[in-house]
């Protein structure tokens, strides 16, 4: 787990040092997740809280982050709204950008800023959908293939069944 959590790491720093605030605390996310769910075993836990916990991150970089995750959010009710009937891209797409919210969203929770996003209404349309008769194939493809490729062994109500 720890060579993952380098790997993880070290893409975080290579999307801060390309100004990609966004993907960046994405990958913040995955580990505050992580420690948040008990998925990283001590000692390796207290390493990994210390090293989210002393990573100072700017007002800037955090508000540049922030409107990525609110593009998001915009995208996934842009493309939902287009129609009810959805392919295995689409679901993976949709499956994808929700989970890079989530895992945005529990970071910033974690240092207490406000995101200011509310995403009830995208959580039940993409509930809807992924019920919808004409989805439930590409839907749940998207979905399991979603979680086994995601790498590192995040909760997400959006991977798991």
């Amino acid at each position: 787990m720890d060579q993952a959590l380098k790997e993880c790491w070290a893409k975080y720093q290579s999307f801060t040092s390309s100004g990609t605030h966004y993907s960046a605390i994405v990958r913040l996310g995955e580990i505050e997740n992580l420690l948040r769910h008990g998925k990283i075993l001590r000692p390796l836990d207290r390493k990994w809280r210390s090293m989210l916990d002393q990573e100072l991150i700017s007002e800037e970089r955090l508000s540049l982050a922030a409107k990525g995750a609110k593009a998001d959010v915009a995208r996934l009710r842009h493309v939902m709204s287009v129609d009810d009937k959805f392919i295995y891209e689409e679901a993976m797409l949709l499956i994808t950008l929700r989970v890079m919210v989530q895992l945005a969203m529990e970071f910033f929770e974690s240092r207490n800023y406000d995101l200011a996003v509310d995403t009830q209404d995208v959580d039940e349309n993409l509930r809807r959908v992924a019920r919808l008769a004409q989805n439930f194939t590409a839907y749940e493809s998207a979905r399991r293939k979603a979680r086994k490729n995601w790498g590192l062994p995040i909760v997400s109500k959006w991977l798991d069944g």
